[in-house]
């Protein structure tokens, strides 16, 4: 899912394994430990044939991911490193957790992690029993953003599990900076101490005997802060759910600009004992175990259930239109706000509780929802949709998440060779697009948030930083060129409003310029730019790892169904920019290189 942009300036680093041990150990409250970690290999080096990074922490809430060992056991291989990136063991996710770094000492080649105190749990159980001198296998921090510069005060509420990112916030504050704090905390001994420059107003607001992950005081105190004329940046983190309805109030009431909010939800609340009995019961399992013939099969029996089970479940059309909907009308975020009635739900939504009930009923069913009498509440997989990433790849009110309601089509254009978006035979998303500003404006948003984690590496390409001039064309490219304006000040961005009219440049970077292209308009295009820039960067989707990553699949399917025309191999991307006048062409990893654009082609004349 993609993340919503930021305004805060953000550095993306290599994802490298290191190892470290605890090197000291202090309970900074009675529910929260300090562990402080050295590494002997937090420096940059050349290891193994590859260029380790030194270690980085920019970010108030930059975050490692520790792989905590469990007692007794031995850990699995945790993986391969590679260029950019560390290619996990699958089998060791469930053991790893990620943890704020509440302090970096790069002269003693240490930082700290606070692990709050819980009844149970994987890292708290560990935390509460290492010793100094115990080792620490971790990763990261893979991405650091800064704070925002100019704004006129700062708005900043967590709950403890955000303390360490607050406090760190308020210690590397500069003077004058201006903030309001809001730090939810089980009692009244969790309040800490901080030290800060900032001219900030801070609350604790103590929890008490109500579960964390419960407590309506953040939502609260946030609802009721008047906030002053001026621009503000909002910070807030804690429990998933919780942190939905305060989303909403800064985006929706207060109206603050989406890329000046940043909402995160840093852990989930555990479903009741009673919800997981309720998901593991299969009245049909006893049906499955013996054949016709009497012969005792049960293995094979379970088997033929479990893929019967599982082609029914990939076969319903329900589930995925059910979920958009959901998302859509923000129906998670409304129960979570207490809007938990159909009735409080069919004033929020603006629908008749006649037609919202089919769909709430259908929630429950899907396990996105669970009703106790008249009251909704949110599931643990309901609660996703209650994050921004969710509701922005899910949406209907956006257009750009609408092709994909065009895979019913997909047989249509496999058999004719045209495309079909919308159910419309010969419809072309350039087409819709060119007859709706809105629509156009739609895919340059979402190309915008595509490239929000590609803006670090592509400015510290060679290519580009080397560059005195670059043009660029594409979704998203002109939140492109003002970040790399932004970093290269001196240097000309021009972006291009067609594929057709290049003005002289150094170097030009083409952002899914090519997707749903011929391969003589594709070469036409390439040509074009090569008579003009003699290096060319392609940000291209390409369907290399259609094969074993369903969302390239998907998207190579959609891509197929908007335009008529397949994704291209890397290979195929290659030749084209041979093909118009490139002399040298290669490939290379772009940031982690994942996702649909994890490979970067340049061709040079």
């Amino acid at each position: 899912m993609l993340m919503p942009r930021t305004s805060r300036p953000m550095h993306v680093f290599p994802i490298w394994m290191r190892t470290g041990v605890i090197a000291a150990i202090a309970d900074v409250t009675p529910n929260m430990r300090r562990l402080t970690i050295g590494s002997d290999e937090l420096d940059a080096a050349r290891v193994d044939g590859l260029d380790r990074p030194p270690f980085r922490s920019i970010g108030f809430d930059d975050h490692v991911k520790l792989v905590i060992p469990r007692p007794g056991h031995q850990l699995p291989v945790l993986g391969e490193q590679q260029e950019s990136t560390f290619a996990w063991n699958r089998e060791v996710f469930s053991q790893t957790r990620d943890y704020t770094v509440r302090r970096w000492d790069p002269e003693a080649a240490t930082f700290d992690v606070d692990v709050v105190r819980h009844d149970s749990g994987l890292a708290a159980d560990w935390a509460y029993a290492c010793h100094i001198g115990h080792r620490i296998d971790f990763a990261g921090p893979k991405m650091s953003s800064e704070v925002v510069a100019d704004v006129d005060w700062h708005f900043l509420a967590g709950d403890e599990t955000a303390l360490p990112a607050i406090a760190r916030w308020l210690e590397e504050a500069p003077a004058r900076t201006r903030a309001r704090v809001y730090i939810e905390v089980p009692t009244g001994d969790d309040r800490q101490e901080i030290d800060t420059n900032a001219d900030a107003d801070i609350t604790w607001l103590i929890r008490g005997s109500v579960p964390a992950g419960h407590s309506r005081l953040l939502l609260e105190s946030v609802q009721q802060t008047e906030f002053p004329p001026g621009r503000v940046f909002a910070w807030c983190a804690g429990e998933a759910l919780t942190m939905a309805p305060i989303r909403r109030h800064l985006r929706k009431d207060v109206g603050l600009p989406k890329a000046d909010v940043e909402v995160v939800g840093y852990w989930r609340r555990a479903s009741s004992p009673s919800d997981t009995a309720a998901t593991t019961q299969n009245p049909d399992t006893e049906a499955v175990g013996h054949s016709a013939s009497g012969e005792d099969e049960s293995d094979s029996g379970e088997d033929q259930y479990s893929l019967t089970t599982a082609l029914h479940e990939m076969t319903e059309l329900a589930p995925p239109i059910v979920t958009r909907v959901a998302a859509t009308l923000g129906i998670g975020t409304h129960i979570e706000a207490g809007l938990d009635t159909v009735e409080k739900l069919s004033t929020a939504c603006q629908i008749p509780p006649e037609r919202l009930q089919p769909l709430l009923d259908a929630m429950c069913a899907l396990d996105l929802a669970d009703v106790d009498g008249r009251v909704y509440r949110n599931t643990p997989m309901g609660g996703l949709l209650t994050e921004d990433s969710a509701v922005a790849a899910l949406s209907l009110d956006d257009p750009a998440n609408q092709p994909e309601l065009s895979l019913l089509h997909l047989l249509h254009t496999m058999r004719s060779g045209e495309p079909a978006l919308g159910g419309q035979p010969g419809r072309t998303e350039r087409s819709w697009r060119r007859q709706d500003p809105a629509v156009e404006q739609a895919f340059a948003e979402r190309g915008a948030d595509a490239l929000t984690y590609d803006v670090d590496p592509i400015s510290n390409m060679p290519e580009i930083s080397t560059a005195e001039s670059v043009c660029l064309a594409g979704d998203g490219v002109d939140y492109l060129a003002s970040e790399l304006a932004a970093r290269y000040p001196s240097k000309q961005f021009h972006v291009c409003a067609d594929d057709a009219n290049w003005p002289a440049a150094d170097a030009a970077i083409l952002v899914g310029c090519l997707e749903g292209l011929s391969d003589e308009r594709a070469a036409a295009v390439l040509t074009g730019v090569t008579a003009q820039a003699r290096t060319v960067v392609l940000l291209e989707a390409s369907n290399d790892h259609a094969a074993d990553d369903d969302h390239i699949a998907e998207h190579g399917l959609v891509n197929l169904v908007s335009t008529g025309v397949p994704l291209r191999s890397t290979s195929e991307l290659q030749r084209l920019l041979v093909k118009a006048g490139c002399a040298t062409v290669d490939k290379r990893i772009l940031g982690w290189g994942f996702g649909l654009r994890g490979t970067v082609i340049i061709g040079r004349i």
